[in-house]
């Protein structure tokens, strides 16, 4: 438990990695509703 409030690389590590996995799912979702819009129109 040393060093973790002086150096929390490793929440601001996870932040970053939960923060990129929501971007890149609702990246996923639209680029699936402009496909299904095109697809139907």
């Amino acid at each position: 438990m040393k060093g973790e409030g002086r150096f929390p690389n490793g929440t601001v590590r996870a932040h970053m990695v939960l923060r990129y996995g929501v971007e890149m799912s609702t990246a996923v979702v639209e680029l699936q509703y402009y496909l299904v819009f095109f697809g139907i129109g």
